[in-house]
């Protein structure tokens, strides 16, 4: 920040202190060219705010003559409030507003981010843990089998629910999943064993992603369903 004056440094400082993050959060970066300011999430590499100060020869609109000029400020940040990256014009003694925003994009971004994992890997983990060990897979279920699959299923509700505080389920999360294994028990007189257990191994890998941000929360959820198996004796 050598191009901006120490008490404009000193609000942008204490603009990002005062977000979700610190400023120990984030590395401000030397600015080359016309670049006045280049902060950088320290925690993610894609995540950047920039701001740039251009000199541009403004015309009249009908001679298209020139009458001079005139000092333009650009942020380019990410991530965007919709796109990856947002680039826009604006004030430069009101950019503290903008990186307020930023932090706040960081946050929401950084909520729905697999920790040190891919997508994929996460899917295989979670699927390799659930349980089915349903005879005669190509056969549909018995009454016996759909009284016992029902009640796995209400046991693996309790247990997810007692967990609610450790991995900050909310009411409305609790409310989904339980929608989600009252359809389960109904499809087990819809499907043979083998279709049911890949819908429902699919419907519970989705619910895991979605309720459990952390690795932490993910940890404790697949202890539970490792816990349960569907089938077998």
């Amino acid at each position: 920040m050598d191009k901006l004056n120490t008490s404009f440094c000193k609000l942008i400082e204490f603009c990002l202190d005062n977000t979700s993050f610190s400023i120990s959060d984030f590395i401000f970066s030397e600015t080359k060219g016309n670049a006045l300011l280049h902060i950088k999430f320290k925690h993610h590499d894609d995540f950047f705010f920039i701001v740039t100060e251009e000199n541009r020869k403004i015309e009249d609109p009908i001679s298209r003559t020139s009458i001079g000029w005139k000092t333009f400020h650009q942020v380019r940040q990410s991530p965007g409030e919709i796109k990856k990256i947002d680039v826009f014009e604006y004030n430069l003694s009101k950019v503290t507003d903008k990186i307020s925003e930023w932090c706040a994009l960081i946050d929401t971004e950084l909520t729905y981010i697999a920790p040190n994992e891919t997508n994929e890997e996460l899917i295989d983990k979670i699927e390799n843990t659930i349980n089915f060990e349903f005879t005669e897979p190509t056969k549909r279920f018995t009454p016996n089998e759909i009284k016992d699959v029902s009640e796995q299923l209400d046991l693996l509700f309790e247990r997810i629910s007692e967990l609610q505080e450790e991995i900050n389920l909310s009411e409305q999360q609790l409310i989904n999943l339980k929608n989600e294994i009252e359809l389960s028990k109904r499809n087990t007189s819809k499907y043979t064993k083998a279709i049911w257990s890949g819908i429902t191994k699919s419907k519970l890998t989705k619910i895991i992603i979605e309720i459990a941000k952390s690795t932490e929360a993910r940890q404790y959820m697949l202890e539970v369903i490792k816990r349960i198996t569907f089938g077998g004796s």
